[in-house]
């Protein structure tokens, strides 16, 4: 017959190992919530959130849209017979085109296409700084339609960002700036955000990359005029 007091020994173990398991498996449990919080803070805000092409789908002041573009508004139409106010012969879209391109390695370029078309670019790169916050060292800015603008440059924008699945969020202070990002970091949130979809570089390289080389008399267009941005 087994002993009552060796049966309230081994229940005793019983307990103490059978809770000792269940801490184990709560401390599991909370570490595997955790990786899976920073994997998720890492896909909205890490740097891998800003890798891809992007495509604006227009901006958002204060929680509440300020600008909606879709696609059919980004449709190109001779003026004017195409989108109101567009001059005689001249190629327009309804709001205008922003690009965002960022590469794995850090490349990046911004593209902004005025109403009637015309190109203003700037080419750097994107240096990470913490969760959400980028900073893009803007290395050189041309446009094809006005190869007069082509310089060299150095110079520094906030790029204030996060990421919700297929739609990036980019702070900005004036959507209409050729370049909006801040050039000073700022206390708070961005009021007011310019919104991205994310595209594939053929998408973006058949519908979306507007260019026109203009060369004048005396300025040339820029060879960066040519690159394959977001080429298939």
């Amino acid at each position: 017959m087994l002993d009552s007091r060796f049966a309230v020994v081994v229940a005793s173990s019983a307990l103490v190992v059978g809770g000792f398991v269940a801490v184990l498996s709560a401390v599991d449990h909370r570490a595997s919530l955790s990786r899976a919080h920073r994997r998720a803070e890492a896909g909205r805000f890490g740097p891998g959130a800003l890798y891809g092409e992007w495509v604006w789908t227009g901006v958002e002041e204060d929680g509440r849209a300020r600008l909606s573009v879709t696609d059919a508004d980004m449709v190109r139409r001779v003026g004017p017979r195409g989108w109101p106010g567009c001059p005689d012969g001249v190629v327009c879209t309804r709001h205008g085109i922003r690009v965002l391109s960022v590469g794995a390695g850090g490349a990046a370029r911004w593209i902004t296409n005025v109403v009637t078309s015309s190109d203003f670019e700037a080419v750097g790169r994107v240096r990470w700084v913490s969760q959400g916050v980028a900073y893009f060292a803007v290395a050189h800015r041309f446009s094809c339609a006005h190869p007069d603008q082509n310089r060299r440059v150095r110079e520094e924008r906030v790029l204030r960002y996060w990421r919700e699945g297929d739609h990036l969020y980019v702070g900005v202070d004036d959507e209409a700036e050729l370049l909006p990002l801040p050039s000073v970091e700022r206390s708070g949130e961005p009021r007011r955000w310019m919104v991205f979809r994310k595209v594939t570089a053929a998408t973006l390289w058949a519908r979306y990359l507007l260019r026109l080389c203009q060369p004048a008399a005396d300025s040339a267009c820029d060879d960066a005029c040519f690159d394959p941005v977001g080429a298939p």
